[in-house]
């Protein structure tokens, strides 16, 4: 705890010469090299297509699985997918198209984050890579939020298209190329000060689970084992009724072994 710590605050950005110079966080980057340099021999040989690469990590890791991601493309490896959950922030903003534009990240680069959840929004002074899946509580706040922005006016690369938000919506998806193209419009949903709700988080910090399908579902879970419980509460008793006495545990053993025979 200590390590991970250290590694956290160790935050101000330097250019890492292997990414062409991109700014990243100090503590994450040592931590991803240590790693790469630790794998590297166990993985297969670089540039082979067949041999793909997956990478994830969460919090603390899912910044350094980035890291790990880029640094490994860099070096030949065939990385198909990385995903962060709940990952800090670790590059420059102003480095930000360099990456972009040099595809040092795979396609499938996937961002989870929660809107009131702090560690995705720090460091202030770096930014994080990747397409946002973007968890909403508006349900648990008791509030709403739509934007008015159609999938036939931004297109992500590869196909990917901005999926526009509905009221009470629960997760939004916004990709990294139209955050780029619309940044102006966009930047709110990642600026530390306007999503750092500190009081709520505390105050929602007591809730089963903040996602309203899952809590519909479990609600529904709950009510059917509750009604299966009463059902069988009812068979029970009236088998009572009707004088009829459960068989013993020595009952059960003779029928077990008159059927045997």
């Amino acid at each position: 705890l200590q390590a991970d710590v250290h590694t956290c605050l160790n935050s101000r950005l330097i250019p890492d010469p292997e990414l062409s110079n991109i700014r990243l966080h100090k503590g994450f980057r040592d931590h991803a090299h240590r790693l790469v340099t630790d794998l590297e021999p166990l993985l297969g040989h670089p540039h082979h297509l067949r041999s793909t690469i997956e990478v994830s990590g969460h919090s603390l890791g899912g910044a350094v699985a980035m890291i790990v991601a880029m640094k490994l493309k860099k070096r030949g490896y065939n990385v198909d997918r990385v995903v962060s959950v709940a990952g800090a922030r670790f590059c420059a903003e102003e480095d930000l198209g360099v990456v972009v534009e040099k595809e040092m990240l795979p396609l499938d680069a996937l961002r989870i984050e929660d809107d009131l959840d702090c560690v995705p929004f720090l460091p202030p002074w770096a930014c994080a890579l990747g397409d946002k899946l973007w968890l909403t509580n508006e349900h648990a706040r008791g509030m709403s939020m739509s934007m008015s922005m159609s999938s036939d006016d931004v297109s992500g690369e590869g196909g990917g298209s901005f999926l526009s938000t509905m009221q009470h919506a629960s997760t939004k998806y916004i990709p990294q190329s139209v955050f780029l193209q619309r940044g102006h419009e966009l930047s709110w949903t990642d600026s530390v000060y306007t999503n750092v709700r500190l009081l709520e988080t505390i105050m929602n910090e007591n809730t089963v689970h903040r996602i309203k399908s899952h809590r519909d579902k479990l609600a529904n879970f709950a009510s059917e084992l509750k009604s299966s419980a009463s059902s069988q509460d009812l068979k029970s008793k009236s088998g009572m009724k009707e004088g009829r006495e459960p068989p013993s545990i020595s009952e059960c053993a003779k029928n077990e072994t008159i059927k045997k025979r």
